[in-house]
């Protein structure tokens, strides 16, 4: 079972599973509050059958615009997205790969984060 996060509001957001059963994806936002991150995980193994064995962390986001234009909230935003997208879901999924003693965790990024 593979989740992968995403940076929009939207709650579980899609799902697949294979015919053979043996593949489940589900993407989740990020872009909420800790107790709907842990509520989205819960819905997507819910939807899966089972515990998380591959989580995804892509969610991300950056800032456009003239360095010193841009408010330092839009700084906070892009910071808290980037970072505790990544913590919360983590935290999350880790209690349960521990119980299965096993499970994998990738953390992906982009070019915009190049300067």
């Amino acid at each position: 079972a593979v989740v992968s996060t995403q940076s929009t509001g939207e709650q579980v957001m899609d799902h697949s599973i294979s015919d053979d059963q043996k593949v489940a994806i589900c993407s989740i936002s990020v872009k909420s509050e800790v107790t709907l991150v842990k509520q989205e995980i819960q819905a997507a193994e819910d939807i899966i059958g089972k515990c998380v064995d591959v989580l995804i962390n892509c969610a991300g986001t950056s800032v456009c615009g003239c360095f010193e234009d841009i408010p330092p909230s839009q700084f906070e935003d892009m910071m808290s997205l980037n970072f505790m997208g990544s913590v919360i879901p983590t935290q999350c999924v880790v209690p349960n790969m521990k119980k299965q003693k096993s499970g994998r965790i990738v953390f992906c990024s982009s070019q915009a984060g190049q300067v």
